[in-house]
C-alpha cells in the first residue's frame, strides 16, 4: 500500500477553533485513510486528539504573521519534512511551496464566493492584508486541484476541481450521546430549548442575523431563545452593540468558542440551526445540524 505524506495547514485550529475551516480539519483528522502519513503545521501549541503529528512554528496572529505563514513558513515545512502534498482550507496558497499544493474551500466568503456582497465583505482592509491576497492569487494559479462537495453546484473556478463526498466530523453522526437534550442544556446552564446560530461574524452577517431574528423574538424568542456560538471578540462585542440597541436582547445569548465535545452537544440540544447566511462548501453549520437530524431554517 503506497502511503501519501500530507502537511495541513493548522493556522484556524489556533486562531479560530469553531470556524468551518478548523471544524473540517478536525473532521479530516478524525477520519484519516490508513495510507495517508498525516502532519499538522501548527502556530502555537495545541493539544489534538489524533494520530497525525503536529510541528509547530510559532507565529503571530496578526495580518503579517498570517502573510509569513502562508508564504515562508508553509512552504519551508514542505521542504524540510518532504511531504507530497500540502493542504489548504482558504486560498492564502503560497507563491512557491516544494510540495503539490490542495485547497477545501471553507467560509463563507472568499475567492469561491459570488455576489457583490461577499466580495466586499472580504475586501482586504490593511496593506498586509492586500500583499496577501496579491500572493495568494499567484499561489492559486499554482495551484494542483480544488476539493469541493459532490452535493453542491460545481464552482466556476481556474484549474481542476475535484469533487469529493461532504465531510462531517463523525461525533456528530457516529458519537451521539443517549442522554436526552434537557440534561445536555441543563448541565451547560442553558435554556431547556433554544435556536442555535452558528454561522459568519463579520457585521453585515450579525446585522442581517439580528435584522431577521427581530421578526421571531417576540412570537418565538420568549420560549426559544437564540444562542449564538463560536463568534471571536470582535464580533462578540460588535453583536453586543446591536443588542443593546434593540428592544429584544433577552432573546439573545452568546457563548464564545468551545470544544468538539460540547459543539455536539449543543447542536443536539437545539430546536434548529437559524442560518440566515452563504453556506460554507465545507465545514459548515447546515452539514452538521443535519447530521445531529435538525431542522435548518
Amino acid at each position: 500500500m503506497t502511503t501519501i505524506r500530507v502537511l495541513y495547514d493548522g493556522w484556524p485550529l489556533i486562531t479560530q477553533p469553531n470556524s468551518p475551516a478548523a471544524l473540517h480539519l478536525r473532521a479530516i483528522l478524525a477520519q484519516l485513510p490508513e495510507q495517508v502519513e498525516a502532519l499538522v503545521a501548527l502556530p502555537g501549541e495545541l493539544s489534538l486528539e489524533t494520530d497525525a503529528a503536529t510541528v509547530i512554528q510559532p507565529t503571530p496572529g496578526s495580518p503579517w504573521g498570517r502573510l509569513r505563514w502562508e508564504q515562508l513558513a508553509l512552504p519551508r515545512m514542505t521542504q524540510q519534512l518532504e511531504v507530497d502534498l500540502l493542504h489548504l482550507t482558504s486560498p492564502g496558497a503560497p507563491l512557491i511551496a516544494a510540495a503539490k499544493t490542495v485547497i477545501s474551500p471553507c467560509g463563507y466568503a472568499g475567492f469561491w464566493a459570488t455576489g457583490k456582497r461577499s466580495q466586499e465583505a472580504n475586501k482586504p482592509k490593511s496593506f498586509w492584508e492586500r500583499l496577501r491576497l496579491a500572493a495568494a492569487a499567484g499561489g492559486l494559479a499554482r495551484l494542483e486541484a480544488t476539493l469541493w462537495p459532490d452535493d453542491l453546484p460545481a464552482p466556476d473556478l481556474a484549474g481542476w476541481v475535484k469533487a469529493l463526498p461532504p465531510a462531517v466530523h463523525p461525533d456528530f453522526t457516529e458519537g451521539r450521546s443517549e442522554h436526552q437534550a434537557g440534561d445536555h442544556n441543563a448541565a451547560l446552564d442553558l435554556p431547556d430549548r433554544y435556536v442555535l446560530y452558528h454561522g459568519p461574524g463579520d457585521p453585515d452577517s450579525l446585522y442581517r442575523l439580528m435584522l431577521a431574528w427581530r421578526w421571531a423574538a417576540a412570537h418565538i424568542g420568549t420560549y426559544h431563545p437564540l444562542l449564538v456560538i463560536g463568534l471571536e471578540d470582535k464580533a462578540q462585542a460588535y453583536l453586543q452593540s446591536l443588542l443593546e440597541q434593540s428592544n429584544f436582547g433577552e432573546t439573545v445569548h452568546v457563548m464564545p468558542s468551545t470544544s468538539v465535545e460540547v459543539l455536539v452537544r449543543l447542536y443536539e440540544g437545539c430546536t434548529a440551526l437559524f442560518h440566515p447566511a452563504a453556506v460554507s462548501p465545507w465545514g459548515g453549520a447546515v452539514r452538521r445540524a443535519l447530521a445531529c437530524g435538525k431542522p435548518v431554517v
